[in-house]
C-alpha cells in the first residue's frame, strides 16, 4: 500500500482542492462538448445516424412516450413483429439517469434527439468525476485524480463507438464507483460493509444501463481488485488462519456486492434472462462470437486513427508514458493495473489467440457475447488508472533517483525517435508516385511525432532537477507545480485534439433522424392495426419511433420464432404477420400490390390482398381462412388486445402475435389457455358463438423482479440510515466523554 492510500481526506484545504478539481473537470467537459451545448444552430452538431438514432433514440422515445403517459413499457409492438421491450436489456427501461432525463425533458418541450445527446454527454462528466474520486482516494492527490479522469474519459475508447452504442457508455462509467466502494471497504483489516453496499449499488446501476457484456467486464475486474485489496490486508495479519480469513472476507464481500447489485437490477435482469433463452443468441456458434482485434491494432496505443476509424486503445502519449512510469517504478498498485491491462488486451484478440478459447470454456458468461474487442474497455480503464498512479509517482520523484530517471528517459527518447523516423519515412513516400496511399497515415503519425516531442519536454522539465519530493501530502489547494500544469495541458491537448467531434456531424440535432416521406403515407392510414415491412425504406427501429408496426428491427436480440417467420417466402411472411404496406426499392412485388407513394428510388406498396392480424382456423396447422366467421380487433394496446369474434362452429382464433410467456387470455371473462401454432403465433380455442376475447401481457418475471428490486432498494436505504444513526450516536458519546474530562 502506498503512503497516501490511507491519507485523511478531511479539512477545509482538501475540500477546496476537490471542489476546484471538480470545477476544472466540469469546465473541460463543457469545452469538449461545447458544440453539443451551444444554443447557436450554426455551430451545433449531432451524432451521426446509425445505432444511436436507429436503436437507442428510437427505444428511448418509446420509453419516454409510455412513461410520461403513466404506463410501464413491457411490450413493444412496433419492432420485430412485437417483442418484450423491458426484457431487451439495451432498452434500459428502468435505468435511473434515463428516467431523470425523461422527466426533465417533459419540463422543456419533451423527449428529443438532443435530449438523448445531452444524456450521453452527461455520462462523460460523470465518468470523469467518478474516476477522479477513485484515483484521488487511492493516491491522496487531486493532481493524480485529474490526470486519471481526463485519460479515462477522453481516451479513444469512451469517445469512440460507445457513444453510438449508448448502453456501452452508460454501463462503463460506473466501474470507478464500484472500485471506490471496494477500495474504501478494504482500507482496514476488516471489510467496511456499507462501502461494499455502495459498490453493489454501482454494480446495479451498471447492470440497469443495459449492456451485459460491459457489466461482465466490470464484475470480473471488480472481483479481481477486491481479491487484490483483501490479500494486501491479509498479508499484514498474524500468521494464524491468515489465508482462511482472507478467503472468508473476500467471499463475504463479493457475495454482498453481487447480491445488492443483481437484486437492484432484478426488475430488468429476470425478464431479460427469460427473453435471452428464446432469442437467436444462444444458437450462435463460437466462430460468430470469437471476433476480436487483429494483431495490428495495438499500434493504436501510440498512434490514433492509423488502423481504423476508431482507436479504442489510444490513451494519449502522455497518459501512456505515465502508465509505463508507474509500472517501471513499481509504484504501489501499478502492478495490478498492468496485469489487468495485459489480460484485457490478450482477451480482446478474441479467437485469434488461445486466451479466448480458454475463457469461452471456463469463464462464466464469456460464451454469451460476441465482439471481444470490447475488452478494450478493461485496457483503457486499467491504463488510465496506472496513468494516475504514474502522475503520483512523478510527484514523489526525488533527485536521488537519477539512475532510474536516466533509464526511463532513454526509453522515452527511443519511442519518440521511432515516431520521428516513421514520420520522416512517410513524408518521403508521400512525395512519391503513391502519394495518396501514404497521405492517409502521414497526418496521425506526424501528430504523434509532435506529441512525442512535447511529452519528452514535459518529462525533461520534471526530471531535470528535483531537490525533494513535491507534494508529499494531499494538496491543500490546487497549487500545482508548473510541470504539473504542463502535463495536464498536454493530456488535454492530445486527447481533445484527437477525439473532439468524433462521431458528430455539423447539423442541428433537431434534423435527426432523417425519415423517408413514405412514412407519412403509411401513417395516414387510420384503419389500424396493421403491420409494415420496412426493411427497405423505413429501416432501423424507426417503426418504434413513429408508431408503425414493423416486422423488422435492428435490436441485437430477436426471438427464434420471429427469425423463422422472416425466413419464409415474402408473400407467406406478409400474410402470417398481417402486413399491409411494404417499403421497397422494387416496382413489383411477389404479391398483388399498388404503389401509393414514392421517395426517390423507394416505393411504398399497399398489398391488395393483405391478411388481417386475426383470423379463425379449423386447427393450428390449417391455412389462413380455413374456418368461417369473423375476428375483429376492437382495441389494440401494447399490453392489452381485445377482439370481437363470431364463430359459426368451434374454431381456433389465431392472432399474428408471438406466443411468449406472460401473455394470458380470457373469453367472455373466463380464463382460457393460449396455444401455439407451428410457427410460434398465439392462438386460443373457442366454441361456436360470439365471444369477447382479451389478451393481457403481465409477465411474472417482471413482477418478481420488481419485488426483488423494491426489497433491495428498501434494504439499502435502511442500512444507510442505520449506519448514519450509529455514527451520530458514536459521535455524541465521544463528545460526552470529552466534556466529562477535567
Amino acid at each position: 500500500m502506498n503512503a497516501h492510500a490511507n491519507a485523511p481526506s478531511t479539512g477545509a484545504g482538501v475540500r477546496r482542492a476537490d471542489v476546484l478539481a471538480c470545477v476544472l473537470l466540469a469546465a473541460l467537459w463543457a469545452l469538449f462538448f461545447w458544440r453539443v451545448l451551444t444554443p447557436n444552430p450554426a455551430d451545433q452538431v449531432a451524432l451521426e445516424e446509425g445505432d444511436f438514432s436507429g436503436q437507442f433514440y428510437a427505444f428511448s422515445a418509446y420509453q419516454a412516450r409510455r412513461l410520461l403517459a403513466g404506463e410501464i413499457p413491457l411490450w413493444n409492438p412496433y419492432a420485430n413483429g412485437g417483442h418484450p421491450f423491458l426484457a431487451d436489456t439495451q432498452a434500459a427501461a428502468f435505468y435511473p439517469p434515463r428516467l431523470v432525463f425523461i422527466y426533465l425533458s417533459s419540463l422543456f418541450g419533451g423527449w428529443s434527439y438532443h435530449a438523448l445527446q445531452l444524456e450521453a454527454a452527461a455520462h462523460y462528466l460523470l465518468a470523469s468525476l467518478l474516476m477522479y474520486a477513485f484515483i484521488r482516494r487511492v493516491t491522496g492527490r487531486p493532481f493524480a485524480g485529474i490526470v486519471a479522469a481526463l485519460t479515462f474519459t477522453y481516451s479513444g475508447y469512451l469517445t469512440g463507438y460507445p457513444i453510438l452504442q449508448l448502453a456501452i457508455l452508460e454501463a462503463a462509467v460506473w466501474l470507478p464507483l464500484v472500485l471506490l466502494g471496494l477500495h474504501e471497504a478494504t482500507r482496514h483489516a476488516r471489510p467496511g460493509w456499507l462501502c461494499v453496499v455502495l459498490a453493489g449499488v454501482a454494480l446495479g446501476l451498471c447492470l440497469l444501463a443495459g449492456h451485459p457484456q460491459t457489466a461482465l467486464f466490470t464484475l470480473y475486474l471488480s472481483l479481481a481488485y477486491l481479491a487484490y485489496r483483501v490479500w494486501a490486508q491479509c498479508r499484514r495479519a498474524p500468521e494464524v488462519h491468515r489465508y482462511r480469513a482472507c478467503a472468508y472476507d473476500f467471499t463475504r464481500a463479493a457475495a454482498l456486492m453481487g447480491a445488492v447489485g443483481f437484486a437492484l437490477a432484478a426488475v430488468q435482469l429476470l425478464p431479460g434472462w427469460e427473453y435471452l433463452q428464446r432469442t437467436t443468441r444462444p444458437g450462435m456458434a463460437f466462430d460468430v462470437k470469437a471476433g476480436g482485434f487483429p494483431f495490428q491494432d495495438p499500434a493504436q496505443l501510440l498512434v490514433s486513427d492509423l488502423v481504423s476509424h476508431w482507436s479504442p486503445l489510444y490513451l494519449g502519449l502522455a497518459g501512456l508514458a505515465l502508465a509505463v512510469f508507474a509500472l517501471w517504478r513499481r509504484y504501489p498498485g501499478a502492478g495490478f493495473w498492468g496485469v489487468a491491462a495485459a489480460s484485457g488486451l490478450a482477451y480482446s484478440f478474441g479467437g485469434h489467440t488461445i486466451v479466448y478459447h480458454i475463457a469461452y470454456n471456463l469463464l462464466p458468461g464469456a460464451s454469451l457475447f460476441r465482439g471481444q474487442e470490447r475488452a478494450a474497455f478493461v485496457v483503457a480503464f486499467s491504463l488510465a488508472a496506472a496513468a494516475g498512479l504514474g502522475a503520483a509517482a512523478c510527484a514523489d520523484w526525488t533527485a536521488g533517483d537519477q539512475a532510474f530517471a536516466r533509464r526511463f528517459w532513454r526509453a522515452l527518447v527511443g519511442v519518440a525517435a521511432l515516431t520521428w523516423v516513421v514520420t520522416a519515412a512517410l513524408f518521403v513516400l508521400w512525395r512519391g508516385p503513391d502519394a495518396a496511399t501514404y497521405l492517409v497515415s502521414l497526418e496521425p503519425v506526424a501528430f504523434a511525432a509532435l506529441l512525442a516531442a512535447l511529452t519528452l519536454g514535459v518529462f525533461w522539465w520534471r526530471f531535470r532537477d528535483a531537490p525533494h519530493a513535491q507534494d508529499a501530502r494531499p494538496l491543500p489547494g490546487l497549487r500545482a507545480a508548473p510541470w504539473q500544469v504542463a502535463l495536464v495541458a498536454l493530456v488535454v491537448f492530445d486527447l481533445f485534439s484527437v477525439n473532439i467531434g468524433r462521431n458528430f456531424e455539423a447539423s442541428p440535432p433537431g434534423a435527426r433522424p432523417r425519415l423517408s416521406s413514405l412514412v407519412g403515407a403509411a401513417l395516414a392510414d387510420a384503419d389500424r392495426p396493421f403491420r409494415v415491412d420496412g426493411r427497405e425504406g423505413l429501416g432501423e427501429n424507426y417503426g418504434t419511433l413513429v408508431g408503425l408496426q414493423d416486422i423488422n428491427g435492428t435490436s441485437p436480440l430477436r426471438l427464434q420464432q420471429h427469425d423463422a417467420l422472416l425466413n419464409l417466402p415474402e408473400a407467406d411472411r406478409w400474410r402470417l404477420l398481417g402486413v399491409r404496406y411494404v417499403f421497397s426499392a422494387r416496382e413489383a412485388l411477389p404479391a398483388p400490390s399498388e404503389i401509393v407513394a414514392r421517395d426517390g428510388d423507394r416505393y411504398l406498396h399497399r398489398l391488395t390482398d393483405a391478411n388481417p392480424m386475426a383470423w379463425l382456423s379449423t386447427d393450428l396447422g390449417a391455412p389462413i381462412g380455413s374456418a368461417e366467421g369473423t375476428a375483429i380487433i376492437a382495441s389494440y394496446a401494447p399490453e392489452r388486445i381485445t377482439l370481437e369474434v363470431n364463430a359459426p362452429a368451434d374454431a381456433y382464433l389465431i392472432l399474428s402475435e408471438h406466443d411468449y410467456p406472460g401473455w394470458t387470455a380470457t373469453a367472455d371473462g373466463d380464463r382460457i389457455a393460449i396455444e401455439r401454432t407451428a410457427l410460434g403465433l398465439r392462438a386460443v380455442r373457442l366454441t361456436a358463438g360470439q365471444h369477447t376475447v382479451e389478451m393481457v401481457y403481465a409477465p411474472a418475471s417482471f413482477t418478481w423482479g420488481a419485488v426483488l428490486t423494491g426489497a433491495a432498494l428498501l434494504a439499502v436505504v435502511a442500512a444507510t440510515l442505520w449506519s448514519w444513526v450509529r455514527a451520530r450516536r458514536a459521535a455524541r458519546r465521544e463528545s460526552e466523554v470529552g466534556d466529562a474530562r477535567p
